[in-house]
Order: C-alpha cells, then structure tokens, then sequence
C-alpha cells in the first residue's frame, strides 16, 4: 500500500505537475537575464535626501535669468528636461507628502490617456465638444525651458508626449507668473486667421468666423471642470543651439489654469504626432529623451539616432495611435513566473504599451495587475502590507531591520520585436520596481488600470535612467537602460 502512494505521488509530480505549471510560463526568459536585482536601500535614501534639499526654485531662477547669447552658445542640437518635482517640493513637508501627492494626480492623468486612446483607436480624432489637455498640479511631469519671441522671451512649460496642443498664457493674463510671454514685445507674433484649414483646423473646439474678427479661437476643458479659452498665434520659437523655428502655432490664453497657479509653468507643449505638436511641427525625424532625477537636468535630442548596442532595445511603433508613442507588449516576467499580457490566442498576442511622460508609475490592466503582483509577493519573501496613506497596496516595513541591500524579483518586460524579429526584453533595476515612500517603506511601484483597459501606461518611475528614442522615420522605438 506505501509503495502504491509512492508510485502516485511520482506520477503526479512527473506528469500534472508540469502540464500545471506549463499554464502558468507560456514563455520563457532568456538565459542571460538576472533573475533578482539588488536595491541599495542606503543609497536611495541618501538620493533622496539630496533630491529634497536641493534648491530647485534658485536653479529655475539661474536658467530664467542666463542671458540669449549664453543660453545659445551652451546649448547643442536640444532642449532641456527637468523633473518638476525639483521645483515643487518645497510645497510638500516631506518626501512622502510629495508621493501621496503625485500617486494620487496619476490615477487622473491615467483615466484621460484611457479616454484618448480609446477615442484614437475607434476615429483617429477627438469629437468631443471642446479639445481635452490634461490637466497636472504638475508633479510627476517633466519641464522643459524655450525661447519665443523677437527678441526672445523665455519660459518654462511642462513637455507632455500624450498630447498634440500646444498651449501657454500669454499677457495680459490674470494671476500668471511674471515670466509669461507677452505678445505685445515680440515683432514676430502673429495671429492666426481663418484662411487656411492648416492654420485653423475644424476639429472640435476650434472655431472660426465674423464675431472673433476672422481670427482662429480655440477652447479647452480641463478634466476637474476648468475651463479656458484663447486664440491660435505664430511665433519664432529657440529650440535648438543657434537655430530656431520660425513658425511655431500655439494656443495663446489669457488665464493660467487653476491647477497651475502658484507655480512658474505656464502651459503645455505636446510632444504627440498630430500635426499641431511640436514634434511635428519641428519636422523631426526622431527625438531622444532621457527621464532622470538628475538636477541638471536632461537634453532631448532632435534627428539624432542612437548608435544601437548589444542591449538596445528596438521595437515597432504603432501607426494607428497617432497621440501616443506605443508599442506592443507580449507579457511580463517576474522573476521566472510569467505573465502573458493578452489572455486570448494566439500564443504570442500582444496588447498596448504607452510610453508617457506625464504619469508617474506603470499603470497595467486589472487581471494582468493581480497576477503581476501575486507573483511579486510570493516571490520576494518580505512580508507586505497595505499603507493606508498612499495608493499603492504592496508595501514592505523595512523598520528594525539591518538592510543595506536587497535582493528584488527582476521585472522583465517582454515585447513584440517586430515582423519576422525575435522577441525583445526590458529588465527594470530594483529601484525602479519598489517605490521609495519614506525612510523604512518601500512599495511595488505599480498600479491596476481603472475599469477594462486594454494597454499598459508606461510611467517614469519605470523608465528612469533609460533613454528613450523615437524614430518617426522608420516607425521604431528603442529603449537604452542607465543610458543617460
């Protein structure tokens, strides 16, 4: 009787076992990828207490103050990024006020993506009755500073790949910063008229005719119910070391949106590819950014292709999502344990995956999201729990513990490399797979989308220290990790 349960235990374990854990790792990892990576708790905290004692506000008021000449004679073939949370924090008392803040600005940012990426998918176009922009309390977002005007006046606007508008506040304007642009000191400003459909296109929330003089007005509603309205214009703009633009359209408003008053950032600039964006109206061929923490900032290249490496990611960009920057995701690894992205045959299918500069951590669909951080637990062997004070729902105590290091599950994104091209793979380091909240607790930097999405919103808590190249001549993106 012993040797017949013998006997059935092997034959399980031979033959139901493995048909089991066949459903749960459909794929399989490459061999030469880590299966853990190491966090250094010491140095994060440090990184952070450098981030919150720099004095971002005495920077913005250096780069604001450097005369043209300067600002053109330092300046290659770019424009400069820098997180906005450098210039913001002061409002915050601690860094973890600064996070709850920004993780709970990120569930709207998220929400308006779904709604423009369902409405691209379906029409190619929004019809809502007013342009939507997103509204940010600018955390989480990314600022870039640009010259406008003849003689140049510089500004300070918050770059955004997940729309096509350009917009800022021009004076006169009520409660705006000093640093505003004023039209009425610029010899090259220029109103846009109603002749031409480019100049003034028929989309919602665009409107032309007798009673605004022949002049293109533009309308936009924000998503906690502000609105605001201005008209369209033309300006030289500075972008790039000693060349510039010399039309750029831009929506021009005579108030500051509420959720931007008290800061310095006047506006947005859309850095989609619609035609109204500044990508496309720069003509660029490709442009390259880098999201850091770094307090001198980054540079965003424009037609300036990366040389790929043997770690280069390259992967297809999708066409039909002319608002964002997209690509296909296959399923995610962590560790060993598999996560397939598409739960419907055929084996490989893929869904959508954003690149986005406005939202903070990754947003993934709900079903993907549970499995994803079941495995995570299970896999870290920490013991979780929920912090009530912020959003994310996978948090690790590190109180009482002798930690300098920890050993983290690797995160393994896998993506479709294309037509005939092997499957691509993008491992996050440690620290950008456990969010720092404050001195002793860590949480999985990662949250489940609202409602039934069918794509993956790509934050920049994730892509951190990766360069991020789109190349819109040949409709590929390339990832580059601790490239920047």
């Amino acid at each position: 009787m012993e040797r017949s349960y013998i006997f059935l235990f092997l034959h399980l374990f031979l033959f139901i076992l493995p048909t089991l854990s066949t459903k749960c790792m459909s794929s399989s990892l490459p061999a030469d990828l880590p299966l853990t990576v190491t966090l250094n708790h010491t140095a994060r905290m440090e990184s952070i207490r450098n981030f919150m004692t720099f004095n971002g506000t005495q920077l913005l008021n250096q780069l604001l103050k450097v005369s043209p000449d300067e600002f053109h004679r330092n300046r290659t073939l770019s424009i400069p990024l820098y997180d906005v949370n450098l210039f913001v924090k002061s409002n915050y008392k601690d860094w973890r006020s600064l996070v709850k803040y920004t993780l709970a600005k990120d569930a709207r940012r998220a929400a308006w993506m779904a709604s423009q990426i369902a409405v691209n998918s379906f029409t190619g176009e929004i019809h809502q009755d007013v342009v939507q922009i997103p509204v940010y309390d600018v955390e989480g977002a990314y600022a870039t500073i640009l010259e406008v005007g003849t003689p140049p006046q510089k500004d300070v606007w918050i770059l955004d790949t997940g729309s096509n508008l350009i917009w800022w506040v021009c004076r006169p304007c009520k409660k705006c910063p000093a640093e505003s642009f004023d039209p009425s000191k610029s010899s090259t400003f220029k109103r846009v008229n109603c002749d031409d459909l480019k100049d003034c296109p028929r989309w919602a929330g665009f409107q032309c005719g007798s009673s605004f003089g022949k002049k293109c007005v533009f309308q936009t509603r924000y998503l906690d119910g502000t609105k605001s309205q201005g008209f369209m214009a033309r300006d030289k703009v500075y972008t790039i070391g000693g060349t510039l633009m010399e039309s750029l359209k831009f929506g021009c408003s005579g108030a500051q949106p509420t959720t931007f008053q008290g800061h310095r950032y006047t506006g947005i600039l859309g850095f989609g590819r619609g035609d109204l964006s500044f990508v496309s109206q720069y003509h660029a061929k490709s442009f390259s950014f880098c999201l850091t923490e770094s307090f001198l900032g980054s540079p965003v290249y424009f037609d300036k292709l990366i040389i790929p490496k043997p770690t280069t990611l390259k992967v297809p960009l999708l066409l039909y999502l002319e608002k964002t920057y997209s690509t296909q995701l296959v399923g995610i690894f962590v560790g060993t344990q598999y996560v397939k992205a598409n739960p419907y045959p055929p084996e490989d299918s893929t869904i959508r995956a954003v690149v986005d500069s406005g939202t903070k951590v990754t947003w993934l669909p709900t079903d993907i999201y549970y499995k994803f951080r079941d495995f995570f637990r299970t896999s870290f062997g920490l013991p979780y729990h929920r912090d009530e004070d912020v959003d994310l729902d996978t948090c690790y105590d590190l109180g009482g513990r002798d930690v300098t290091t920890l050993s983290v599950p690797t995160i393994t994104f896998s993506f479709h490399g294309g037509k005939g091209e092997p499957k691509q793979y993008l491992s996050l380091q440690a620290a950008h797979i456990l969010y720092p909240i404050d001195h002793r607790t860590y949480c999985l930097g990662f949250l489940p989308q609202v409602g039934n999405r069918d794509f993956v919103l790509f934050g920049s808590f994730q892509l951190t220290g990766t360069r991020v190249t789109v190349d819109l001549q040949y409709h590929n993106m390339y990832f580059d990790v601790n490239s920047c």
